[in-house]
């Protein structure tokens, strides 16, 4: 116990100062010192100003001195504006889920309810489209215009589907909430601590954008060549001839459809569509040989109009193409035939894997309370591929994704039609997220491709559909302080560990591992293709 300074035969005197810091600081004592031994046996901590956060706290209790350290965590917003645009990216691809693609369609297709002959007042823009969809599907001369339905042949239902998958599309990634907006997938523990959401959208709407509409980043290209004026009136002539305004850019990335192909989605409907027309894939036993599809179920008429429209659909090889102009990643398998791309990103995996792999540094820093973690390499790698992805955002940028995530959705959704679910089976006991993932392992197994699950290939295209929207749309080329990528760190911590964690299952590379201390292993930048082949020649093996 220590001495009293006054008399070392006596204990402490309570009101006398025992222990003094550094910085002339002094530990409670008395009352105050009682109240901080209920807190500290209660497990509540006193609160602590934002500067205070990685300082020890010494405390005196029963004579001991106790000190306690504390995790230096950034604040969300406050004076970081640009911390808006996650919840914005959060709420857009949260809502682009399947399960709410999937209700979506539902209702268009099954909802029973009487169609107004007359307009309704008052209906937000969603229940409006839903509505006119519905009543297309009783009466297809009732759209006119570009979504024009007309009941040819038996072509209508899968038509309808179309048009309205493309409607949800639109509606969900198109434009940002506005004042009175919401946003779905808000997680107030991450994204605010203090804000609520009115006080975000409105930040990111009177603070963030400029003029209101456009993202700091768009703006920072804009006015690199043009004027304000001018680039207004450029605004003006997107919107008409474009669907989406392009200075408020859709929330897909290509990156999404590029982990879903390596999972096997695309060829597991494929495998399906040929048996469908009573082609066989190969020699020997065909493993969908008791594929019976009858038409008194609506599975076999959507599957005769998803077939003839084949020729209206992205081939392999034109998604190979912008695969490599915009993140360099390749196909390997055998229906995609040797590509000569004229531009490739070459840099982007070592950057991106780069990145990945200093910001679980960051994260093992931040949780070590004695380290202070440096958030500028954090800052300059998020930079680096903010600079990568913006070289690959031209051409088919914009254009080829939208369509691609079009049919992607529409093949998950015919995937888990309950027709799929009763000719294929499966493991019924296995937890998917989603239905459509039961039946493309099922066919990974009927067809020996590989035998990873679907699920880690799905969580890879929405991981890191997040993170590329996030660097991409954030204007990191004039953001010089760190406190935005700690922000950034912080709120997608789950998406990055995720990501990690996902890209081992599937690849058996550990990012956030380093075998040297300056760069990762030579398989953090192999192509996953040929890691994806390795793995499924070794599964092969006898």
């Amino acid at each position: 116990m220590p001495k009293n300074p006054k008399d070392p035969n006596q204990p402490p005197d309570e009101n006398q100062p025992i222990y003094e810091g550094s910085s002339g600081e002094t530990s409670p004592t008395g009352e105050e010192a009682r109240a901080v031994e209920t807190e500290l046996r209660t497990g509540v901590m006193p609160e602590r100003r934002i500067g205070d956060f990685g300082r020890p706290a010494p405390v005196i209790i029963d004579g001991v001195t106790r000190v306690a350290l504390e995790n230096a965590i950034p604040p969300i917003v406050g004076d970081d504006p640009a911390a808006t645009l996650n919840a914005i990216i959060l709420s857009c691809t949260t809502g682009l889920r399947f399960k709410n693609y999937s209700a979506y369609i539902d209702r268009v297709f099954c909802t029973q309810e009487e169609v107004p002959t007359h307009e309704v007042g008052g209906l937000s823009k969603r229940a409006r489209t839903e509505r006119d969809l519905r009543r297309a599907a009783v009466d297809p001369d009732s759209l006119k215009g570009p979504t024009d339905f007309r009941a040819f042949s038996n072509l209508y239902a899968y038509d309808l589907l179309k048009a309205a998958t493309e409607a949800y599309l639109l509606m969900e990634c198109a434009g940002y909430p506005g004042p009175n907006g919401d946003l779905e997938g808000y997680d107030d523990t991450v994204l605010s601590r203090e804000n609520t959401k009115a006080q975000l959208l409105d930040v990111f709407n009177n603070r963030y954008l400029v003029n209101k509409t456009i993202l700091p980043y768009i703006d920072t290209v804009i006015d690199s060549y043009i004027d304000i004026k001018e680039a207004r009136d450029v605004a003006v002539s997107f919107c008409k001839v474009s669907p989406l305004e392009r200075f408020q850019p859709c929330c897909v990335e290509l990156i999404w459809n590029y982990w879903h192909e390596e999972g096997m989605l695309v060829q597991a409907i494929n495998a399906i569509s040929l048996r469908f027309q009573n082609k066989r894939a190969g020699n020997g036993r065909d493993p969908l040989a008791n594929l019976e599809l009858e038409p008194l179920r609506p599975i076999s008429n959507l599957f005769w109009g998803y077939i003839q429209d084949e020729a209206n659909r992205l081939t392999i090889v034109r998604r190979a193409y912008e695969y490599a102009h915009e993140y360099g990643l390749s196909l390997f398998g055998k229906a995609v035939p040797a590509i000569n791309p004229a531009d490739v990103r070459s840099k982007f995996l070592e950057a991106f894997h780069n990145l990945l792999h200093i910001v679980s540094v960051y994260y093992k820093d931040q949780s070590n309370r004695f380290v202070v973690p440096d958030a500028f390499p954090l800052l300059n790698a998020l930079k680096e591929v903010h600079l990568i992805l913006a070289e690959g955002a031209h051409n088919q940028f914009g254009d080829l994704p939208w369509t691609a995530r079009v049919e992607m959705l529409i093949q998950k959704w015919l995937l888990s039609r309950p027709e799929m679910e009763r000719f294929l089976g499966g493991r019924f006991m296995v937890p998917y997220p989603e239905k459509w993932m039961g039946i493309v392992d099922t066919m990974k197994t009927l067809q020996g491709w590989t035998d990873t699950s679907v699920r880690y290939f799905r969580d890879l295209g929405v991981y890191g559909e997040q993170l590329l929207l996030s660097i991409r749309y954030g204007n990191w080329s004039d953001i010089n302080s760190t406190l935005s990528a700690e922000n950034w760190a912080t709120i997608w911590r789950d998406a990055v560990q995720g990501y990690v964690h996902s890209y081992r299952a599937v690849t058996g590379v550990d990012l956030s591992m380093s075998t040297n201390a300056v760069r990762l292993s030579a398989d953090s930048y192999t192509q996953p293709s040929v890691l994806l082949n390795n793995r499924l020649s070794a599964q092969r093996r006898p």
